[in-house]
């Protein structure tokens, strides 16, 4: 909520008072009770002179039970926006925080305007007396607000008030909210006293005095608080500004006896302001200066509509246009365009703010290594500092972190250092502190430092799925919780790293490690490093699960299967060590993260017997060794340990984003001299594609102004890029571009200026960014899936599945050619899928080689089946059998149609027949044949043979023939007439 801008007519001209204000909500969440809060100025300050801003500390609800205050202070105030900080007493707010502040350049008419530094000091309460430089007529009412010059010092958070205001001077008092927390150094008060304004939206000042008459109840945590009943009502709760004052000239108070003063809560009736004092049982007399500040705007993009006299209500809009032009929020959320941001902000009464045009980054993260100094000295810990680099992650949204311990800079590839765990502190939106704990008091000499690699990230890499969990409170040993996520196809790989929110405890350093990675759940596992180390609360677990890689961050991840089968040996520290070769060789060493996984179930220990912890001692470009230890048993479980290799695809000083490698430089030069810089290292000026390049860019450059390739050198007014590509994008700021003064080269204004652009002249000097193209398939840096093709093309590539797949290309599945009739088999060929093709096989009756299949003629080729006493006759894709004349049947079976006598006779020969025509060749022709010819010779049979069909003489003609080929005998001519008929030639 912020104030209108005020205007005043000051010799004719319309001159703008210096002058803004507003209630911000502020989320401070246990542990600590401090927050910051950026407030931007819904409009700029103008000119060059200091901005200083007063601020008080308040809540947005009325709650029966009355809250302690809070230590306020703002830091880094300019034109555009300033920050104020909060450092809650006792229980906090409860999240219902707000703080109320006004913003002056210039006092206003009646008003004494001033800062003033304050001396270095370690401990205590510190005062210091300030003159006016006019003397009031009366004492004057005074506000302060400390400024702090080093930011987000919570251990530089004060209680402040006044003591002995005079006409000529006043003392302003500070203590320290937790002592001894010094060195209190780079502090200075804002202060403003005045006796009468003229300002208008200066609605009310007044005092008011509490007297030691009555002593604080328990039941308001031994507060003082006095209502104050408005005379008009407002039309939304105003500004409500505090200052505690000190009047009992008791010597032994001060500098003892601090106070603080809040806004317990405002309406648009009346407020309430409190005060407690660090003795609240001294009998003293405090005043409270207030001010009361009104027309104001709506919290949360309310829009402010009047429904009657003394009757206005702050409501959300109620429809928003439907255009496309995404805007950012301080909490990662992409919206459509603003109108749609605002309407959720209102709607939900959320206090986010708009960070950038464009989308926001789905995945931000950043990585490093940090190298630990070396500790000689037994059990050692050391914990490290880490700032991010700025406009990285977004304000308000959870930053997550993993680390694993290395000895990178070891020289000696065969020595296994001592088992360490590791932690994190203190994560904020710039910096977390990491930390390092040997586990034991192992009395080796060792000469090796401790490094770390980190990963800080917000959300969920494109494949996976991240969380926070918190452990629940315990006293010794182990503790166990379990994970559910959403089911993955395989079990994933699952990388944890513990997370203190107690700063500074190491009795709560633990091993961790993981019990029973499934597809949709695991189980944490923490056990303290000494045992009865006391309670261990406030301990949470940063945890990342992926089955696929995020490219190009991740290189490659497995695991490592540890058999454990034998006891460790002394020569590896008592550790299960193995070397995991790279699947390429890399530019440079680099990061590699792990995590031990153990399975309890099939005889394998119970989790609270368990103290497992992994880590990784040498890497290099082609490979690195992992080991593994248990800390507490001397079983030796088989485990595995996943790991997980990050690296970078560009060369050294570069850096991948959206299919490009940038290099920002870091000293300034002119447009020509940056553009032949980039030139020398094959690249160009960064061209700007779209709003997520062009935050991106100026974000590498910390929001400041920098060069990029476009320019209207060669013909004015036509503006083009360095490396001729079309980019229609463009981004002015209003007005521009202008010309003005041969302007001919384009620069960013940075974050302060909307992300905006300018033309200027060419010969100033700005940092600049080179791009370049990368190919992301030649450097397997790609998303296509194993069954897909990459092809690079400028600024990206392009995944195709290959033959036999189907699919986007990131995500290949076989396809079905068979049922898609997607194939080329022959019509008359079986098609049969199989994984990324198909077969095809001719149809029985056909042959071929599956694509091209022809008839078979069976009968010709011996390939049918039917009867002896039958004909076959080919037909397409198969043939046709039918029984000859005087035969009955189906041609696979016939049966002679005479009648049953001769059915019979015929039938007793024909067995006969049939029977010497099957007798082994190599048994005795001669007897065959006498055989047969005793059958032609039977006179009973030869009656009958004129009877017979004529195939039936055939049979035993043939069967003759045969047995005389078997004995290799001149072939004699026959005849299917009988066989006397044929004798007797």
């Amino acid at each position: 909520m912020q104030l209108k801008k005020l205007s005043i007519e000051e010799k004719g001209k319309v001159k703008v008072i210096s002058f803004k204000a507003g209630k911000t909500n502020i989320t401070v969440k246990s542990p600590g009770l401090f927050a910051c809060e950026t407030i931007a100025f819904a409009q700029s300050f103008s000119g060059g002179k200091q901005v200083r801003v007063f601020a008080s500390f308040g809540h947005s609800l009325n709650n029966q039970a009355r809250g302690n205050g809070a230590a306020i202070w703002v830091e880094s105030a300019d034109r555009t926006q300033f920050r104020a900080c909060t450092y809650e007493y006792s229980n906090g707010s409860n999240s219902t925080a707000k703080i109320n502040w006004i913003a002056l350049q210039s006092a206003p008419k009646g008003a004494q305007l001033g800062t003033t530094s304050l001396d270095s000091w370690t401990t205590g309460t510190e005062c210091k007396k300030i003159d006016f430089p006019q003397r009031f007529a009366t004492p004057p009412i005074v506000l302060a607000t400390p400024s702090h010059q080093f930011p987000k010092r919570s251990q530089d958070a004060m209680a402040v008030w006044v003591e002995e205001l005079t006409e000529d001077s006043f003392k302003i008092c500070l203590r320290e909210v937790k002592i001894f927390d010094g060195l209190h150094r780079g502090i200075t008060i804002n202060w403003m006293a005045y006796t009468n304004l003229t300002v208008d939206n200066f609605t009310l000042s007044e005092s008011l005095v509490f007297t030691s008459n009555n002593s604080p109840s328990q039941q308001i945590d031994y507060a003082f608080c006095q209502k104050i009943n408005f005379t008009d009502q407002w039309y939304s709760p105003p500004v409500v500004m505090v200052t505690v004052e000190r009047v009992s000239n008791d010597s032994h108070l001060s500098g003892c006896n601090a106070i603080t003063a809040w806004v317990e809560y405002t309406s648009t009736a009346d407020t309430e302001i409190c005060v407690r004092t660090y003795e609240a049982k001294s009998k003293q007399t405090i005043k409270v200066d207030y001010l009361i500040i009104g027309d104001v705007l709506c919290d949360y993009h309310g829009l402010c509509k009047a429904f009657g006299p003394y009757d206005a209500r702050c409501v959300c809009t109620d429809s928003c246009p439907q255009y496309q032009e995404p805007v950012c929020s301080s909490n990662g959320t992409t919206y459509d365009n603003t109108c749609l941001f605002k309407q959720e902000m209102c709607l939900l009464q959320l206090n986010y703010t708009v960070q950038h045009p464009g989308s926001c980054e789905g995945f931000p993260f950043q990585r490093d290594r940090r190298h630990m100094p070396h500790i000689p000295s037994l059990g050692y810990s050391h914990c490290e500092v880490i700032r991010f680099r700025p406009f990285v992650f977004y304000p308000d949204k959870p930053i997550q972190v993993q680390i694993t311990v290395n000895h990178i800079d070891t020289s000696d590839m065969n020595y296994v250092h001592d088992a360490a765990v590791s932690w994190i502190e203190d994560v904020t939106y710039e910096q977390f502190t990491a930390c390092v704990m040997a586990a034991g008091y192992n009395e080796r000499k060792s000469r090796a430092n401790v490094s770390i690699d980190w990963i800080a990230y917000q959300g969920a890499p494109v494949g996976g799925v991240t969380g926070e969990v918190r452990m629940s409170q315990w006293w010794t040993g182990t503790t166990c919780k379990a994970v559910n996520f959403p089911s993955f196809s395989k079990e994933p790989s699952v990388f944890v790293t513990v997370a203190h929110h107690h700063a500074g405890l190491k009795r709560d350093a633990a091993s961790i490690w993981l019990e029973n990675v499934s597809l949709s759940s695991f189980k944490l596992c923490l056990r303290e490093l000494q045992n009865y180390a006391g309670s261990h609360e406030d301990i949470y677990v940063n945890w990342l699960a992926f089955l696929s890689l995020h490219k190009p961050l991740f290189s490659e991840h497995s695991s490592i299967y540890f058999p454990n089968s034998q006891p460790p040996g002394p020569w590896n520290n008592n550790a299960f060590c193995r070397d995991i070769p790279f699947t390429k060789v890399y530019k440079n060493a680099p990061s590699v993260f792990v995590s031990a996984n153990h399975t309890s179930s099939g005889g394998g220990l119970n989790p609270m017997h368990n103290s497992i912890t992994a880590w990784v001692e040498y890497i290099n470009t082609t490979r690195a060794r992992v080991c593994v230890k248990e800390l507490y048993e001397a079983k030796y479980d088989p485990l595995s340990v996943s790991y997980a290799v990050l690296s970078d695809i560009c060369q050294p000083g570069w850096s991948y984003f959206g299919g490009y490698c940038y290099f920002t430089s870091r000293a300034c030069a002119s447009w020509l001299r940056a553009q032949s810089n980039c030139s020398t290292m094959s690249s160009n000026l960064v061209t700007v594609q779209n709003q997520e390049k062009n935050v991106y860019i100026q974000h590498r450059h910390n929001g400041e102004r920098s060069w990029i390739g476009l320019n209207d050198r060669s013909v004015e007014g036509s503006f083009v890029w360095t490396n001729k590509e079309i980019s229609s994008f463009r981004f002015w700021a209003p007005r521009q571009p202008n010309d003005w003064k041969n302007e001919d080269c384009v620069h960013t204004l940075g974050a302060r200026h909307g992300y905006t652009w300018n033309d200027v002249p060419c010969t100033n000097c700005y940092n600049y960014t080179c791009f370049k193209d990368i190919d992301e398939c030649s450097t397997s840096s790609h998303s296509c899936d194993v069954n897909a093709l990459c092809s690079n093309i400028v600024g990206t590539y392009a995944c195709a599945c290959k033959a036999g797949y189907s699919g986007d290309g990131r995500t290949c599945a076989d396809a079905d050619e068979c049922s898609n009739n997607d194939h080329s088999c022959d019509v008359n060929a079986v098609c049969s899928n199989t994984v990324g093709s198909y077969a095809c096989a001719c149809k029985a009756g056909y042959t071929g080689d599956g694509r091209n299949c022809t008839d078979v003629d069976e009968c010709t080729s011996g390939l049918h089946s039917c009867h002896s006493f039958a004909s076959c006759t080919n037909i397409i894709g198969s043939y046709r059998c039918s029984c000859q004349q005087y035969f009955n049947g189906d041609g696979k079976n016939c049966q002679h149609s005479a009648s049953e006598k001769i059915s019979r006779k015929s039938s007793s020969l024909l067995s006969v027949i049939c029977s010497m025509r099957s007798l082994d060749v190599h048994g005795s022709v001669q007897k065959k044949k006498m055989k047969l010819h005793e059958i032609a010779g039977n006179e009973k049979i030869k009656q009958e043979w004129f009877i017979l069909p004529f195939e039936f003489m055939g049979i035993l003609t043939q069967g003759i023939l045969e047995l005389d080929l078997a004995a290799d005998v001149p072939r004699q001519p026959y005849s299917t007439r009988p066989l006397n008929q044929v004798r007797n030639k």
